[in-house]
């Protein structure tokens, strides 16, 4: 699956096309901060922030440059592996204007990536594991509405799905039912996923960060762990010639 055709009418349009490839699509030393929404007259009263203006455009260009090096890299399908799997990740606390976790979770199938997501979580966690917990919550409900679709679709997968976490601690509490006062606060959304997990419907398994693939999802990483992860997602330089 190419997106190459669409990769190089975005670098055209930007006037990109002579412009040096990037090995990732986010610098590990750079962190972006969310926009501040000011009303017109806050505007009116702020000088202009060109450092601001230079900073986003540099990196919005660099995600194009990192399209440009991998225009020819695609999703790649092994039909053989019919299953699906579920990995779950966080990023703890790395928002620096509000300590919010990023979760990241990825469905693979056929040995490439299907379904996946990156984003904040609505709330503050105290540790690790309480934010290891929300990422696992939002995967297993992905992974329910996943399994039900490829079902419809005649694509009838096994029980129980295995869900990969690299937080031994989030295991921990997942699969212990008794009553743990520091995830009260995410007491409904746990509820649900160590319901489905005592039904058996999901395996909570353990993963080492460094094969944990929803990573790449959650924050910069250095480009050979970004690289690897990336692999391991499908996504890989198509040997074939293609159209420009």
């Amino acid at each position: 699956m190419s997106q190459h055709k669409y990769i190089m009418d975005l670098l055209q349009k930007f006037y990109m096309t002579e412009r040096v490839p990037e090995p990732t699509p986010q610098a590990k030393s750079k962190e972006l901060e969310k926009e501040v929404r000011m009303s017109p007259e806050q505007i009116a009263a702020q000088s202009f922030d060109y450092r601001g203006l230079v900073g986003s455009l540099m990196a919005a260009q660099r995600v194009l440059k990192y399209l440009k090096g991998t225009s020819t890299y695609d999703l790649i399908f092994d039909d053989a592996k019919k299953y699906y799997m579920l990995y779950t990740d966080v990023s703890f606390a790395n928002a620096n204007e509000n300590r919010k976790s990023v979760t990241g979770y990825v469905s693979i199938m056929a040995d490439a990536c299907i379904t996946w997501k990156s984003s904040r979580q609505d709330t503050v966690s105290l540790h690790t594991a309480q934010a290891e917990l929300i990422a696992a919550s939002e995967g297993v409900k992905e992974s329910e509405w996943l399994w039900y679709l490829l079902e419809e679709l005649g694509f009838k997968q096994k029980r129980p799905i295995v869900c990969w976490c690299d937080n031994k601690g989030a295991i921990s509490i997942r699969k212990d039912p008794a009553n743990h006062a520091s995830t009260k606060h995410i007491n409904i959304k746990e509820q649900y996923a160590r319901a489905v997990h005592e039904e058996g419907r999901i395996v909570v398994t353990y993963c080492s960060t460094n094969d944990m693939v929803a990573d790449a999802l959650t924050k910069a990483l250095p480009q050979t762990q970004f690289e690897k992860l990336r692999s391991l997602m499908g996504v890989k330089a198509l040997s074939l010639p293609v159209q420009q």
